[in-house]
């Protein structure tokens, strides 16, 4: 073998490498969309609030399977609390058939303080051990943040996706729900208020 063939060889596999690359990460991954913003949505006749990310299928023609997803809660000191979120089945692909199954609302629950660390536990004062996440965010101030982590596969082409959300902070919390379609945090007319408590009920 000649250097041209050696050329040729190395710049058509290089090549080759880089297409498969292209339809794997681009094209026949799973178009899996977060919300920038997370949801604090007041609860009818209860004196809490409940916190949501949304998540949505972007792709018109293939669904999502398989869904994971992991919340990180990282303290100040650099420790973290993680919360595994009940497996999502599927998100189908939007159309008149199915207006609302290519989303889903993903609800964060309260730290539980037995699971950290005894440095991040001595600086709450919470007397059945759960902090929410304004408790959070009141306590790390701005080194704290919020992560999500989820894992999906393409329905069609069974290509895998790990997506990593950004950081959120506390101005990335607004008040208000996801209306569905949308993935927008908007206000609710009537806060404290509002029907079904603006659960997720196209769980």
């Amino acid at each position: 073998m000649n250097i041209v063939e050696i050329i040729v060889s190395f710049v058509s596999g290089g090549l080759m490498s880089l297409i498969i690359w292209f339809l794997t990460t681009k094209l026949l991954s799973p178009k899996l969309i977060l919300s920038s913003k997370i949801a604090r949505t007041h609860i009818k006749d209860e004196n809490k609030c409940r916190y949501y990310l949304k998540i949505q299928n972007g792709s018109k023609s293939r669904a999502i399977y398989d869904i994971a997803c992991y919340v990180r809660f990282h303290f100040s000191d650099d420790s973290f609390y993680s919360q595994t979120i009940p497996p999502i089945p599927l998100l189908r692909v939007k159309d008149e058939h199915n207006s609302h199954k290519y989303e889903r609302k993903i609800e964060m629950k309260n730290i539980n303080l037995n699971a950290v660390s005894q440095a991040v536990k001595l600086k709450y004062n919470a007397t059945d051990n759960q902090i929410n996440i304004d408790n959070f965010f009141e306590t790390e101030k701005d080194k704290g943040y919020i992560e999500f982590v989820v894992i999906c596969y393409d329905a069609f082409s069974g290509a895998k996706r790990c997506v990593l959300s950004q950081e959120f902070h506390k101005d990335d919390i607004n008040e208000g729900y996801f209306p569905h379609g949308k993935m927008v945090v908007e206000k609710e007319p009537n806060p404290g208020a509002a029907t079904e408590c603006h659960a997720d009920s196209y769980h």
